[in-house]
């Protein structure tokens, strides 16, 4: 029996790999969807039929599945980005969603128990139309309130809540200034490699 492949690098779709089929039924690997996602949203046209997707279903059941298939499939099998105190390379693996970083050099990192929110959120972000570098800033800015008022208080309307209040005491219709929203909730703003390293690449670590 003849497998079927993928409509984006034409490689068979194996029963190993997560794949997405798009509401004209035309079937893609998850991570060739995803890249076309970072770019645009959810609602991608098809490769082959240009028919806009409207099939926003995730790929798993699991929350920190579907996180880490947003996330680059480096996430959890590299070492720390940072070196010890001697000069030598962390031993240690990168956290997930943790700017390359283990839990030593980031303590500040999202628990098992943060991912369903995190998840919901960030597939949120993925329906909207934003550069990848805004989706970046809203991913991130996302996750660190979510860290900072405690996963168990809050929702999705909370999160969006905080975006609202922001805009509304600084009389704007759009978030266009990020530094003064880090600022705004006592966040800190990830490093400018972290930011240029995942816009380039199309990737989060």
């Amino acid at each position: 029996m003849v497998k079927e492949s993928c409509c984006i690098c034409l490689d068979e779709m194996n029963d190993d790999q997560y794949h997405k089929k798009l509401s004209c039924g035309h079937t893609l690997h998850f991570q060739c969807f995803k890249r076309l996602v970072f770019r645009k949203n959810l609602f991608i046209p098809c490769p082959i039929c240009r028919t806009i997707n409207t099939n926003i279903d995730k790929p798993s059941d699991d929350p920190e599945t579907n996180i880490r298939l947003l996330c680059s499939s480096k996430v959890g099998s590299v070492r720390c980005l940072c070196k010890t105190k001697q000069g030598t390379v962390c031993k240690r693996r990168a956290r997930l969603l943790n700017y390359g970083y283990c839990y030593q050099h980031n303590s500040k990192s999202v628990t098992n128990d943060m991912y369903p929110l995190l998840e919901r959120y960030m597939y949120l972000i993925l329906l909207q139309r934003n550069s990848w570098t805004t989706k970046l800033f809203l991913f991130d800015l996302g996750k660190q309130l979510i860290i900072k008022y405690s996963y168990k208080e809050l929702g999705i309307d909370d999160i969006l809540r905080c975006f609202y209040q922001y805009i509304s005491i600084h009389d704007i219709f759009l978030i266009k200034d990020y530094d003064k929203m880090y600022d705004y909730y006592n966040l800190k703003k990830p490093s400018n490699e972290w930011i240029q390293y995942c816009s380039e690449k199309y990737m989060i670590i």
